[in-house]
């Protein structure tokens, strides 16, 4: 069962619709079902092209080539993804999902592998108003 939490921040225009919340929440759903297929340019296509990401505390990926690096090793272990809850932000166009997660899958050797975290997941809004990942930090840690 998913769970989701919106909170809208007040702008000057007014309340921020939930229909911002929902197509933030569609975004990371996307990406991981994305990366469930294994489909790594549409992974890569979520995020903005100076992106980062941190696949492990202070391994730190930025731009395109490196992303695609990490996420073809992450995309080996055939992941499925599940998320147990989802929180989102807005504040104009830039917006923060938090999210709590498991993944399942297959390391090189054949284990079973299984892991859970907590992440914090910064987009902006590009000018045709699509939703693009800016820093994606899967196991945030107050370390």
């Amino acid at each position: 069962m998913t769970q989701t939490m919106t909170l809208a921040l007040t702008t000057p225009a007014g309340p921020v619709a939930a229909g911002e919340a929902a197509a933030i929440q569609s975004r990371i759903e996307a990406t991981a079902a994305a990366m469930q297929a294994g489909d790594l340019d549409t992974v890569l296509s979520g995020y903005v092209p100076g992106g980062l990401v941190e696949f492990a505390p202070g391994a730190e990926a930025r731009g395109t080539a490196a992303l695609a690096a990490g996420y073809a090793e992450f995309l080996a272990m055939q992941p499925r993804i599940t998320f147990d809850c989802h929180k989102v932000l807005v504040a104009g166009d830039l917006a923060l999902h938090l999210g709590a997660w498991t993944v399942e899958g297959t390391a090189p050797d054949g284990t079973a592998i299984r892991d859970g975290g907590f992440s914090v997941v910064v987009l902006r809004r590009d000018p045709d108003g699509a939703w693009r990942i800016v820093i994606d930090v899967p196991q945030a840690t107050a370390g």
